[in-house]
């Protein structure tokens, strides 16, 4: 048996179970977080042990071969259920919260257990949002460059650092906003990467919330990698002569795409990733990386659970296919403490 653990519109989940049927691979199930069909599994936990039982099937730990962490969290816990009741506010509100608590340890464990039992494991439940600030430190140590960065919740900082170092862009250091409005407005609404203009200085009070500001690089070109089991598979992106693409090449121009052609990493940029990703403790994920005119390579940050078919389709790679490859690999012991 495979488990998938995903999210409900996720479509690389959907192309990689679709190569294992073809592969022959008929025991597959997926679990979703988030579904909103009331589907969340019941389950049973006996010390490091545990079974659960999803739309009438009762599956067993030991039963599970392979597990693929893709999208989302909280997939197995969503079981604790809010408390309501005519007495002090302030009182429920604590009591809800630490019933978060209770619920988080609870997934930390189950999903221990899984990581330290079943014989394959492709990605992590505990890693799937990296911290990007300490990223960037780990990737500074193994070797790859790391554009200057500064965090300042002071205006007259932020206005020093801009006069100092006028070409800057600012950007969230979590996954930032994405949020779809399908119901009702048919509206979606993003945070991107944007250059930091002398004007919006000018419009902010004293003190602000911390705010990331970095260097911006004079692209030559950047490059986006799926990083899968040791293997590179990089994708060169020319969004620098765009200006709707420059800064942030997720800002689509439908009408005019970025080419997007297979690249051949140095070997010492390929190797130095290979050494990031052993550091961060994954065995996959997506990679950024800018080129400047100077050909030197930037790193900019890891996704554990970047989307990955924008790579496959351009470049040939069939990635889907490797997933499930991989996935049928059963024999590999996970080596995990």
């Amino acid at each position: 048996m495979i488990c998938i653990f995903s999210s409900p519109v996720d479509i690389s989940t959907m192309e990689v179970m679709q190569w294992l049927n073809y592969l022959g691979v008929d025991d597959v199930i997926r679990i979703n977080y988030n579904d909103g069909n009331n589907s969340s599994p019941t389950i049973n936990i006996r010390e490091n042990d545990f079974s659960f039982q999803l739309e009438g099937r009762v599956i067993y730990l030991k039963d599970i071969r392979a597990v693929w962490y893709r999208k989302g969290a909280n997939w197995m816990c969503d079981h604790f259920f809010s408390v309501t009741a005519n007495v002090h506010k302030r009182f429920i509100d604590h009591i809800n919260y630490r019933l978060k608590s209770e619920e988080a340890k609870l997934a930390e464990y189950l999903h221990y257990i899984i990581e330290n039992t079943v014989p394959l494991v492709l990605g992590s439940s505990v890693k799937l949002d990296l911290n990007k600030l300490v990223t960037l430190q780990a990737a500074k140590q193994v070797g790859l460059l790391v554009p200057e960065f500064f965090i300042s919740n002071n205006k007259q900082d932020i206005k020093k650092i801009f006069y100092e170092l006028p070409n800057l862009i600012t950007k969230s250091l979590s996954e930032g906003l994405f949020l779809f409005e399908k119901e009702e407005a048919q509206l979606g609404y993003f945070s991107y990467t944007e250059r930091v203009e002398e004007d919006m200085l000018q419009t902010l009070p004293e003190k602000i919330s911390p705010s990331f500001l970095q260097k911006n690089i004079n692209k030559k070109y950047e490059i986006r990698i799926f990083y899968l089991d040791n293997t590179c598979y990089p994708m060169v992106i020319f969004s620098q002569n765009d200006s709707q693409t420059q800064v942030d090449f997720r800002k689509y121009n439908e009408e005019n795409p970025n080419r997007c052609v297979p690249f051949k990493l140095p070997a010492q940029i390929d190797e130095k990733i290979k050494q990031l990703f052993k550091k961060t403790g994954l065995n996959t994920g997506s990679v950024d990386l800018l080129v400047d005119k100077q050909n030197d390579f930037y790193f900019l940050e890891i996704n554990p659970a970047g989307q990955f078919g924008m790579v496959s389709d351009p470049c040939n790679y069939y990635l889907e296919k490797k997933v499930a490859l991989y996935l049928m690999q059963h024999e590999t012991r996970n080596t995990k403490a």
